[in-house]
């Protein structure tokens, strides 16, 4: 139409959401400190129409989603270089994504420290036991322990004993400040240090050397080097101050000992009147320690080399006098243990002698017994008690009367073995051995022959002779006797009296042979008196019985 008229248009309109994923502060993303945790944002992304269904993360680079939020932490432990991808994907299922390199990377150093609150005092020659603590946010590398930096010890990370430490400060060190450091280091090379201060003194005093000679002699007003060797290894410079007379306090200080009479290692020093000095040297070291050493110190005159007192001489005198002693004692001990030690064999060896010597046999016993002395046993065919009462039995034995004709009824059942060892003994034909009976009886016949005065009694005239008893009638007559085989004594005819024989010359007193033995079994003692002519026998011991051999020296 002409345009005039009125129309009626409807507009419809249709507003997209936009759909763009924004990342929140990605330059903190650039460097990532490993094992750090990192926070990942993209809630700043538009989503005002709730047009914004998910967001991904892929953070490893592989191209897949790994998380899913507007938010995550997430932390990477080791180093490492990838590309971190951010999808925002839409309700109607479109979507925004964005890209981030990152690197993952050791920028931490690691910690490290020694357990101690404060410095450390110590002496030489004294241990020092140290502790420490240390890690790292990757991995330790190396752990080391320094001494004025210097590497003592070094260990692994991974080896447990790098926590501890020990350390002596010797001579080769002077007294002062000493640092002892742990140093850690990590795989990145990173390296973190803690440091303990060690305060080193000197706790001994300067030592004298043993060849020091304490004791001399010099002459008066002649210059003497007096030196004394001294050493101190912790310390550098050795202080020496000489005090030639111990006796005088010449700086009054109420010390006698310590007067500055000279400075050094060797001081030349002359005396000028003799005597007795007593020299002090003070020795002093770096930490003030001292030590005093002294020196006897004899005088004498130039005229005259006897007016001091020569010690020295005195103490070697009396070294080897000791010695000499001591040789002597060792000596005579052991020539007393020598002799009994040949004592002991010699008894050990008779023992074992007498031990293998057999018991003797009955012909031995023969032999020894019956011929070897000069006393000879009297044969039992001789009359012994009978004789005592003229040849007439006392009654009192119970024997039957002998008869008056002396002759034997039946002979004595007698050991062939005995009757053989007493019929084997010949007579003596040598003088008989003095003893004390011998002596005895030859002291009776040397009395004066008195000649023998008979006197007869009638007992039937006397006037008392009805007193006198008078035997009755045998109450026995007619009773038989038994008969016992008993050997009748013999008559003896009366012996005429001994003519007086001269006087014998004194006789050498007789030998004692008695022989003290120790039993080889019991051990009990027993004496033996041994015949004339034998030396050598055997007996059996009176408590045990033992077979015994009996020496007589």
């Amino acid at each position: 139409g002409a345009g005039t008229s009125k129309v009626a248009t409807t507009v419809v309109s249709y507003l997209t959401p936009v759909v763009q994923v924004i990342l929140t502060d990605p330059d903190s993303l650039t460097v990532v400190d490993v094992g750090a945790t990192m926070t990942l944002d993209a809630s700043n992304t538009p989503n005002l129409s709730n047009q914004i269904s998910s967001i991904n993360w892929d953070t490893d680079g592989d191209g897949f989603d790994d998380y899913s939020g507007e938010t995550i932490e997430l932390s990477w432990l080791i180093p490492t270089n990838f590309t971190l991808k951010v999808t925002a994907v839409s309700t109607d299922s479109r979507s925004s994504t964005i890209f981030k390199d990152i690197e993952v990377r050791d920028i931490s150093n690691p910690s490290a420290s020694i357990d101690i609150n404060s410095d450390i005092t110590r002496g030489y020659g004294e241990n020092i036991v140290l502790s420490g603590q240390f890690s790292d946010n990757w991995e330790v590398s190396t752990v080391e322990w320094l001494v004025d930096d210097l590497v003592i010890e070094s260990y692994s990370g991974t080896d447990p004993s790098a926590t501890s430490f020990t350390h002596v400060f010797d001579s080769s060190y002077i007294s002062g400040l000493h640092t002892i450091t742990l140093r850690v280091t990590d795989k990145s090379g990173l390296i973190t240090d803690d440091v303990a201060n060690i305060n080193l003194y000197d706790p001994t005093p300067p030592k004298v050397d043993s060849d020091f000679v304490t004791e001399l002699q010099v002459v008066v007003n002649q210059a003497y080097p007096f030196s004394v060797p001294a050493t101190d290894p912790e310390s550098t410079n050795l202080i020496y101050k000489w005090d030639f007379n111990r006796d005088i306090d010449s700086d009054n200080d109420g010390i006698t000992s310590n007067d500055n009479e000279g400075v050094g290692p060797t001081v030349v020093h002359p005396f000028s009147e003799p005597g007795i000095f007593w020299v002090v040297c003070t020795i002093q070291n770096d930490e003030g320690l001292t030590t005093e050493a002294e020196i006897l110190v004899t005088v004498i005159s130039a005229d005259s080399g006897s007016d001091g007192i020569d010690w020295l001489n005195i103490i070697v005198i009396l070294v080897v006098i000791l010695v000499v002693m001591s040789l002597i004692g060792l000596v005579t001990v052991r020539v007393l243990e020598n002799r009994k030690i040949a004592a002991m064999l010699a008894e050990q060896a008779e023992q074992e002698v007498e031990e293998n010597v057999a018991p003797p046999s009955v012909d031995e016993q023969k032999a020894m017994w019956g011929g070897a002395g000069i006393n000879q046993v009297s044969p039992l065919s001789q009359a012994t008690v009978g004789t005592q009462y003229g040849g007439y039995s006392s009654g009192m034995s119970g024997l039957p009367t002998p008869p008056p004709s002396g002759s034997p009824t039946s002979p004595v059942e007698m050991d062939p073995d005995l009757s053989e060892l007493l019929s084997a003994s010949p007579p003596p034909t040598s003088a008989p051995v003095n003893s004390p009976a011998n002596d005895l009886l030859a002291a009776f016949e040397e009395d004066d022959a008195v000649p023998r005065e008979d006197i007869q009694h009638d007992f039937d005239s006397s006037e008392n002779s009805e007193n006198v008893w008078k035997p009755s009638e045998d109450p026995l007559e007619g009773i038989s006797a038994p008969v016992s085989e008993v050997v009748e004594a013999p008559d003896f005819e009366p012996e005429p009296e001994p003519e007086p024989e001269p006087e014998p010359e004194p006789e050498p007193p007789a030998q004692n042979r008695t022989v003290r033995n120790s039993c080889s079994s019991c051990g009990k003692l027993f004496e033996v008196d041994m015949p004339v002519g034998v030396d050598v026998a055997r007996t059996s011991c009176p408590h045990c019985g033992s077979i015994e051999t009996i020496r007589f020296e």
